[in-house]
């Protein structure tokens, strides 16, 4: 690529420096700017690792988030339905509400955690950005290349 241009990914948010070829954590959604301040950048440590890490730590805490949202709304949905259940007849299994929540529950999360489900795909893309270009620079490396 061109000095001084920028890659957009096709993940929302997620935009790399050609230079570094790194790249930046995923905006907006409440991500904050890693490089907003230089005075927070500890000695000697890279940018784009510091990214990266962010990165990590952004897709741990939100997949964990979304696990959480989806276990709880089977368990409330289930719940409904075991109730309504119980209301139209005397004799409702438990397993029974419990697998029709499971199946409501994956077009009702895919609608009410959208956002959060953008997160975690642009956290995803930084990383696996992160390691195209590591790989790629391995490539160059065995093939006697150096940039």
């Amino acid at each position: 690529m061109f000095a001084g241009t920028t890659r957009v990914h096709r993940y929302p948010g997620v935009v790399s420096d050609s230079e570094s070829g790194s790249a930046a954590a995923p905006k907006g959604d409440g991500a904050q700017s890693v490089n907003a301040d230089e005075s927070l950048i500890p000695e000697g440590t890279r940018p784009d690792a510091l990214a990266q890490e962010a990165a990590k730590r952004g897709l741990v805490r939100d997949v964990g988030l979304y696990t959480i949202y989806r276990i709880a709304l089977v368990v409330v949905l289930a719940a409904i339905l075991y109730a309504i259940g119980r209301m139209v007849t005397d004799q409702m299994p438990v397993i029974v509400a419990v697998l029709f929540a499971i199946v409501i529950a994956l077009p009702v999360s895919m609608v009410t955690a959208r956002g959060l489900r953008r997160r975690i795909t642009g956290h995803a893309a930084v990383l696996g950005e992160a390691r195209r270009d590591r790989r790629d620079a391995f490539r160059k490396r065995l093939q006697g290349r150096v940039d």
